[in-house]
């Protein structure tokens, strides 16, 4: 890219574009005050050539925008599309403990580290499935009322209601609604009152429920003091899976999604999978990889999957 300081940018050229681009993409005003960051009245203005301030301000803001736009062009053509889910036998695991969930209306627990494609695969079952609904558990979801309106919009339901009502309106939800599954992504982050409130859930409907995150979600429900505080919960999990590491199956899903076909290539994603981070680790570095081959007019080898990986960690690597 261009550094604006460097060029005489033509004021004229950029109002020209911005109006063919807005024409072109079938943007706003609104849009292009969201993309270029330059307010709704003024955009329109410099862009019809009816501003009366200072046109070199827009005029270089507006060849900012368009380096951009270049820029990320050459990206997409350099880089592949990256695959945001794909079956492992791990992804299969996941999907069969939601499956159990839902079908035999249970409370499952999939613990685990980073990097197994846990919340890809809750995406996916519920973009197969029906009636499964996916709450990633924030800060802002941190009391038992945002965590009650966080499921009922997931499921649906837009309405918000007074905090005295909201217990007993979502019971009547899910009384309405049998045979759903409710997950909870990052589960850990959940309080012990949130905890007893989805207990409660599962307790008078006829639901799933699956807490998914690390392996905090199970020592607060059985370790320290917590433990007999929450023993009505983890005496109803029907089912834990526990994932520690990806498999030797897990490497060889991502090496065939990827079109891995070299052994020693093949050996330096499995060093990359044993790292923290894990196959999200993997596709990170087999993303950089790609456009370094690409940009050099090669095929992707093992040198350039080392490239990368030294690019993206300070964790040296040798095979």
């Amino acid at each position: 890219m261009i550094n604006p300081a460097d060029v005489e940018i033509n004021i004229e050229d950029q109002q020209k574009w911005l109006l063919e681009h807005r024409n072109e993409k079938g943007y706003s005003w609104t849009d292009l005050w969201r993309l270029t960051g330059i307010a709704v009245g003024t955009v329109s203005q410099f862009a019809k050539g009816s501003y009366t301030g200072n046109n070199a301000k827009y005029a270089e803001i507006v060849f900012r925008y368009r380096q951009g736009l270049e820029s990320q062009k050459q990206i997409a053509l350099k880089a592949r599309d990256v695959p945001t889910f794909f079956e492992t036998p791990t992804t299969k695991k996941i999907m069969n403990l939601l499956n159990w969930a839902q079908q035999r209306r249970r409370i499952v627990a999939c613990v685990g580290n980073p990097g197994l494609s846990k919340t890809e695969s809750l995406k996916e079952y519920c973009a197969r499935a029906n009636k499964a609904h996916l709450i990633t558990v924030l800060k802002s979801t941190s009391t038992v009322n945002k965590l009650t309106l966080a499921t009922l919009r997931k499921m649906g339901d837009k309405y918000v209601r007074a905090s005295n009502q909201l217990s007993t309106y979502m019971l009547s939800n899910l009384e309405d609604s049998p045979g759903s599954l409710i997950i909870f992504d990052d589960a850990q982050h959940l309080s012990i009152d949130q905890i007893e409130e989805v207990r409660g859930w599962f307790d008078v409907s006829n639901i799933g429920v699956a807490f998914v995150g690390n392996r905090k979600i199970i020592q607060q429900m059985t370790g320290g003091n917590r433990r007999m505080e929450l023993a009505q919960i983890f005496s109803r999990l029907g089912m834990v899976v526990e994932l520690d590491h990806p498999t030797e199956g897990d490497v060889e899903a991502l090496a065939t999604e990827w079109r891995i076909d070299d052994e020693k290539t093949f050996r330096l994603l499995t060093k990359i999978a044993s790292k923290p981070g894990a196959l999200r680790s993997c596709t990170h570095a087999l993303e950089l990889a790609a456009v370094i081959a690409q940009s050099e007019g090669e095929k992707m080898t093992h040198n350039h999957l080392l490239a990368s990986w030294s690019q993206i960690s300070t964790t040296s690597m040798k095979i």
